[in-house]
């Protein structure tokens, strides 16, 4: 007699579907973020503007590891996609409104 085993919350899902990589993807950015926060503690904006975009890559990947499915798929998306647009900002034009920001960088 054979004994199937228990469902878990990985159970169907491959080690490396889509959906686990851009949560790894995303907490390891938003780690890279964080330490970034320290780096550029001369501007208070810049600072906070890292700290809540860590915050937001790291939440955003934990839910989609714990509870993965259409919501944490979109926060995923609409987080990192605005930390992309963002970065692309300020490699081509620069951000003025934030300190720090203000002329265009190298990529």
């Amino acid at each position: 007699m054979t004994v199937a085993p228990a469902a878990t919350p990985w159970s169907g899902r491959s080690a490396l579907d889509g959906l686990t990589l851009a949560s790894v993807a995303s907490i390891g950015a938003g780690a890279i973020h964080a330490a970034a926060a320290g780096i550029h503690a001369d501007h208070v904006g810049l600072t906070r503007l890292f700290v809540v975009l860590a915050l937001a890559q790291i939440g955003a990947g934990v839910m989609a590891v714990i509870r993965p499915g259409r919501l944490s798929s979109f926060a995923l998306i609409a987080i990192n996609s605005v930390a992309v647009a963002g970065w692309l900002t300020t490699r081509l034009t620069g951000l003025d409104a934030i300190g720090g920001l203000e002329t265009r960088e190298a990529p």
